[in-house]
């Protein structure tokens, strides 16, 4: 149960953020991720987004967990979006920051 809310949550988000740039009233904005939408899944367990943040440059800074792949807790993920709706490839690792700090949940 837990992934599907949280696949929902980011499919949510995804459709608001992409509404929130450039989308007529009422309708996706297909120039985001070619769909209106986004998915994102930074590991294979359970994923939690807790903030998003809207740049100047039309880029989103999007926050939350990801569960450990030991699964003994989760680190603090940071992941950046450019405005056509694709993952920064120049944020990070290829788009994605993950604070482990110690080793233990953060």
């Amino acid at each position: 149960m837990k992934k599907k809310f949280t696949i929902l949550f980011f499919t949510l988000a995804g459709i608001l953020i992409s509404n929130f740039l450039q989308a007529q009233q009422g309708t996706l904005d297909s120039t985001f991720n070619n769909t209106g939408k986004l998915i994102l899944a930074p590991s294979l367990s359970n994923d939690y987004a807790n903030a998003i943040a809207a740049q100047g440059d039309s880029g989103l800074i999007i926050a939350g967990f990801s569960e450990t792949t030991t699964g003994n807790g989760y680190d603090v993920t940071v992941c950046r979006i450019l405005s056509d709706g694709t993952v920064d490839s120049l944020f990070g690792t290829n788009g994605w920051v993950v604070y482990d700090h110690a080793g233990f949940s953060d």
